[in-house]
């Protein structure tokens, strides 16, 4: 997992939070994502995303933590190349 942030616009990006198959359901993504808002709470940072997957597993522990879901998105992809 990785986290991106601006201390002076107080604001941290979270990404990439995510386990291995063999390791799902222990709740390793869960700490993962949590200790990453540590961090960000230590710089006195109090605005934190992350974009996942509507209804995904992300997206459950998201919630389960806490986070409010504040838009959903659609990604776009162009494959005729």
């Amino acid at each position: 997992g990785g986290i991106f942030f601006s201390k002076s616009e107080n604001i941290a990006y979270l990404h990439d939070d995510g386990t291995l198959p063999d390791f799902g359901g222990k709740g390793y993504q869960t700490a993962l994502i949590g200790y990453r808002v540590n961090i960000a709470a230590d710089q006195g940072i109090t605005r934190i995303y992350a974009l996942v997957e509507h209804g995904s597993k992300s997206w459950r522990n998201y919630l389960k933590l806490g986070f409010d879901q504040i838009q959903i998105a659609n990604v776009f992809s162009y494959n005729n190349i």
